[in-house]
């Protein structure tokens, strides 16, 4: 589906995380954070790997027009999210549909996308 190798200088990187409190991404200097309380209390009651896969498609959706024909390194600190997104399948239920929605979202915007697992001590900028 994707090209096997891709050129770090072609492609825009994003690096995103989330926590029992709060998920967020940021590419270049574009960020954004959603807090896990008030009207988002309910995210907490989701699985981590929801929770991060949410802030994504969150991510992609906030910031499509500016990324659109474009080649996307999701930098993430979840192996299950990255599974995921690279073959656009999970047994779960619930992050299957946010997989259905962001392959919508890489549909809409003509965006490419591949996951890259970043282990958690390293995921520093997200």
């Amino acid at each position: 589906m994707f090209p096997a190798q891709w050129s770090s200088n072609e492609s825009l990187h994003i690096w995103s995380d989330a926590s029992d409190v709060a998920a967020g991404c940021m590419f270049h200097n574009e960020w954004f954070v959603v807090h896990f309380s008030h009207a988002n209390a309910w995210m907490l009651d989701m699985p981590i790997a929801w929770r991060e896969m949410y802030i994504v498609v969150k991510c992609l959706a906030t910031f499509g027009h500016v990324l659109q024909n474009q080649r996307i390194v999701l930098h993430n600190d979840n192996q299950v999210v990255c599974y995921a997104i690279n073959n656009g399948y999970t047994k779960c239920p619930a992050l299957m549909e946010l997989v259905r929605t962001l392959y919508y979202i890489l549909m809409s915007y003509d965006m490419e996308c591949r996951a890259v697992y970043l282990p958690t001590y390293e995921n520093t900028s997200a």
